[in-house]
This record gives structure tokens, C-alpha cells and sequence, in this order.
């Protein structure tokens, strides 16, 4: 089956993804957010995470959890286990892009149905998110400039992939 992007857009500030958990009561956060920070990012108590992507498999972190200061290491520019640099810290912010994959709404209800089966369902998705990132793998380009921007098609991915159950609130 498919998976649906409900979100895809480029990462302006890195910080949102350290917030930690607000709630129903933190208007302030609301008023100048528009949403409430659902936690699915926070490196100290957050989803199951973990690693997809041509470039994870490069760094020996391809399947592996996402730990506690991971993110921050990235967002440096930096290796999070040899903490080496790996790009510059310009670059490592102007190229996060946030991707939100949800499976569609009949197998959710076809999982919640089937608790029997659940992990059959989580293993179906998983795998789905995996091919789905391969494909976009294929597709993904860099920029270069030299007198005419060209498209170079040579691009590794590192995915940070954080797994979460929840769902906004029905007013």
C-alpha cells in the first residue's frame, strides 16, 4: 500500500525539534506557534527513532536508534559517534527538509480493528516508509552552480525517522 506525505517542507529552525512537551494549558505556546508541539522529536523521551538512508548506511547508522544529542550533532554538522565533522554548519541547516508519512486512513482503521495482527500492520508500514524513502532517493537532486545551475544526481540521504501512534484531538 501506499504511504501519504501529509507534510514536506524545508526546516527553518532546528530548535523546534528540541522543544520539549507542552500542554493543553501552555496558551503562549499556542498563540505563537498556531499548534501545540506534539513531542514527536524530543531526543530525551521521544518515539522510537531511528535511521534510513543512503548516508546512514555510510555512517554505520542505518537502522540504528536515534540517541540523545544525535540531532544536535547533525544540526553542527557533525558525526554524532566519531563527532567529526561532516559538513559545514551552514549547510547542515539550510538542508533538513520535514516529511510527515501517514498510512492511509483505511489501514489505520484496519489495524485498530485487527489488534490480533498489530504488529503485522507496523511491520507493513515500516516497510512502506523504507520504500518510499528509496524512491525518493532516486528522485533527489543537489544544486550546482558554475555559470548555469545544474542538477547533479548523486545525492545521500540521511533520514531521521521518528515512529509515533498519536493523533491530534477532534474539537
Amino acid at each position: 500500500f501506499p504511504v501519504t506525505i501529509d507534510t514536506l517542507k524545508k526546516v527553518t529552525n532546528l530548535d523546534y525539534y528540541y522543544k520539549k512537551e507542552t500542554t493543553d494549558n501552555d496558551k503562549e505556546y499556542k498563540a505563537t506557534q498556531g499548534r501545540y508541539n506534539e513531542n514527536y522529536y524530543n531526543e530525551e523521551k521521544g518515539a522510537e527513532s531511528y535511521y534510513l538512508g543512503s548516508a546512514s548506511k555510510e555512517l554505520n547508522l542505518y537502522k540504528k536508534p536515534i540517541e540523545e544529542g544525535h540531532l544536535t550533532a547533525f544540526g553542527d554538522g557533525k558525526d554524532p559517534i566519531t563527532k567529526q565533522t561532516i559538513f559545514k554548519t551552514k549547510q547542515a541547516k539550510s538542508h533538513f527538509t520535514d516529511m510527515t508519512l501517514s498510512a492511509p486512513k483505511f489501514f489505520t482503521c484496519a489495524k485498530l480493528a485487527d489488534k490480533e495482527n498489530e504488529e503485522k500492520y507496523n511491520i507493513i508500514f515500516d516497510k512502506a516508509v523504507e520504500r518510499t524513502i528509496k524512491k525518493m532517493e532516486e528522485i533527489v537532486y543537489r544544486r550546482v552552480k558554475k555559470g548555469t545551475v545544474e542538477k547533479v544526481k548523486d545525492c545521500k540521504t540521511m533520514v531521521f525517522v521518528f515512529k509515533h501512534h498519536t493523533s491530534r484531538p477532534v474539537e
